[in-house]
C-alpha cells in the first residue's frame, strides 16, 4: 500500500481550486519584493553582467533565490501560489521544500509551505495553496526557495479581499549576508529557516543573502559589488569555499581591506565555517579570519566583529549539522542566536 493512502497528510495537493482567487506577480504595485529581482530568464540575486564576471559558479547560482521574498498585507482565508522553475534537482542531503518550496509567515509566525510536490517528474512548474487565520490584517512573507531557480511567480488571494503594501521593516537598509553554502541555505528544511530569514524576523530587519555553493573565494569583484550596495552591515563568512588555508590566507584581508577602503564607516562582522568538531584544517582558517580581525583592530579599526560559528554551535555540536558541516534547523538556529546579539547592537547604534 502507498504510503500516501495510509496517511493523507503526507500527500501534497498538486492542483488547487482558482475560482474565486486572483492573481498577481511580485511585481505588482501592492507587493514588496525584497533579495531578488526580475529578470528577462527569472529572479536574480545580482546584476548577471557583475555574476558572469566574478566567476562560473556566481554565475549559475545567481539565480538560486536565496534570500528573495515577497511582503503584503491580505485579510484573505486563502493564499496559492502558481510558480515556474527551467530546472529541478534535489541534493541527497537537503529537503525539497528548501530547494523548491516557498514558506508563509503572518509577521514572525510560521503559517505552512507551499511545497513543491508536482516539480517530480521533471516539470517545471507547480501550484499549492494554504489556508490564513482571515478576517483581519495579516503581515504576510513569503520566502522563495534557497537552492532553485525560479522563472516566474503568482500569488493568489480571494477575490474581494485587501492587497496592500507591507509597512518598512525597523532596519530597512540591508544587512548583506556574503558566504558559502552555509550562507545559501544548505542544508535547513526550509528556506525560512536559514540563520540569515531567522535573524530577518529576530531583528525585523531587512537583508540580502549573496551565499554561493562552493564558489564565494574572496574575489575583488565581489568586494567592489558588495561595496557599491547601499547596506547597514555586512557579515562575511566565506572561509569554507576557499581551496585551503593558504588560499584563504591569500584572499581573507585583501577582500576585507577593499571593502573597507570603499565603506570607510561600515561595520563588518566576521564568521567562520560551521563545523564544530576541532580538525587542523578548520582551525587553521578559524585563524586566517581571526587575524584578519585583530589587524584590523590593531590598525585601528573599531567597526569589525568577530563571532566564530564553532562558539555559536558550542551547546549542540555536531548535532547541529546534517553531515559534519551544513547546519540544520537547529544549526541555524544557534547560528542566529550567536550572531543576534552583535548584530542588535549595531543596528541600533546605526
Amino acid at each position: 500500500m502507498d504510503l500516501f493512502q495510509i496517511d493523507k497528510n503526507m500527500a501534497t495537493k498538486t492542483v488547487i481550486e482558482k475560482d474565486g482567487l486572483v492573481f498577481v506577480t511580485p511585481e505588482d504595485e501592492r507587493i514588496r519584493l525584497y533579495g531578488v529581482e526580475k529578470k528577462e530568464n527569472g529572479y536574480a540575486r545580482m546584476p548577471e553582467s557583475v555574476a558572469e564576471f566574478v566567476s562560473p559558479g556566481v554565475k549559475n547560482l545567481n539565480f538560486n533565490t536565496a534570500g528573495g521574498r515577497v511582503r503584503f498585507s491580505t485579510n484573505s482565508k486563502r493564499l496559492a501560489i502558481i510558480a515556474e522553475r527551467d530546472t529541478t534537482y534535489n541534493p541527497d542531503h537537503m529537503t525539497f521544500t528548501n530547494v523548491a518550496g516557498f514558506d508563509v509567515y503572518d509577521g514572525d509566525t510560521y503559517v505552512s509551505t507551499f511545497r513543491p510536490g508536482s516539480y517530480v517528474g521533471g516539470k517545471n512548474s507547480f501550484e499549492s495553496e494554504i489556508h490564513l487565520r482571515g478576517g483581519e490584517e495579516q503581515l504576510i512573507t513569503i520566502n522563495f526557495p534557497n537552492y532553485g531557480p525560479v522563472t516566474s511567480l503568482y500569488i493568489g488571494v480571494e477575490q474581494g479581499a485587501s492587497l496592500s503594501l507591507a509597512p518598512d521593516y525597523k532596519y530597512e537598509r540591508p544587512v548583506v549576508f556574503y558566504g558559502s553554502s552555509v550562507t545559501q541555505g544548505g542544508c535547513c528544511s526550509r528556506p525560512g529557516m536559514n540563520y540569515t530569514s531567522v535573524l530577518s524576523r529576530m531583528l525585523d530587519a531587512n537583508f540580502i543573502n549573496l551565499g554561493f555553493s562552493g564558489s564565494c573565494k574572496g574575489e575583488l569583484e565581489m568586494a567592489d559589488y558588495i561595496a557599491s550596495l547601499d547596506m547597514s552591515v555586512l557579515v562575511m563568512g566565506f572561509d569554507h569555499n576557499a581551496p585551503s588555508p593558504e588560499f584563504l590566507l591569500e584572499h581573507h584581508e585583501p577582500f576585507f581591506k577593499r571593502v573597507r577602503e570603499l565603506c570607510p564607516e561600515l561595520p563588518i562582522v566576521f564568521i567562520t565555517r560551521a563545523a564544530f568538531i576541532p580538525n587542523p584544517d578548520r582551525d587553521a582558517r578559524l585563524a586566517v579570519v581571526k587575524r584578519t580581525y585583530d589587524n584590523a583592530r590593531g590598525a585601528g579599526d573599531e567597526n569589525v566583529y568577530f563571532v566564530p560559528t564553532p562558539d555559536s554551535l558550542a551547546p549542540i555540536g555536531n548535532d547541529g549539522t546534517v553531515d559534519g558541516c551544513h547546519p540544520n534547523d537547529l544549526g541555524f538556529w544557534f547560528m542566529a542566536q550567536g550572531l543576534y546579539p552583535v548584530l542588535k547592537s549595531i543596528l541600533e547604534k546605526t
